[in-house]
């Protein structure tokens, strides 16, 4: 009985690591370049921009945003803890002023290519974002 609850484990580690790969493979698709909106309670709205310089093997990568909100802005701003794993694209940006770390959560979006919500520490309602390709 022991052999097979172990058997059943190591199946649904290798199916729970497959899917994982699957997830972290369609990253690899992305742009460069992406371009997108903020949209914080259908009040508030504006662009914002990501580019990405580099993935490296791990998963993390390197890039730089530009944003402009209502109390968060910066142009060329690096990205800091960029990382792809499990089918989510999180990164954090440092703006300054009062918005030292906005976080950003990611996934393939059905209306545009990458659709997620972001968080600031401005304040404590999440704004939805969202990404296509740079044209």
């Amino acid at each position: 009985m022991r052999r097979i609850a172990t058997f059943v484990g190591m199946i649904t580690l290798v199916f729970w690591s497959a899917a994982a790969l699957t997830a972290d493979a369609d990253f690899s698709t992305l742009p460069n370049a992406m371009k997108g909106r903020w949209n914080y309670d259908n009040r508030y709205s504006n662009i914002w921009s990501v580019v990405i310089d580099r993935i490296n093997t791990d998963g993390t990568f390197d890039g730089k945003i530009t944003f402009y909100g209502i109390n968060c802005y910066g142009g060329n701003t690096p990205i800091v803890n960029g990382r792809m794993k499990l089918g989510e694209m999180t990164f954090s940006a440092d703006f300054g002023f009062r918005c030292t770390n906005v976080a950003f959560v990611l996934r393939k979006g059905k209306d545009h290519l990458l659709e997620g919500e972001l968080k600031t520490d401005a304040g404590p309602l999440t704004s939805t974002v969202w990404l296509d390709a740079d044209k």
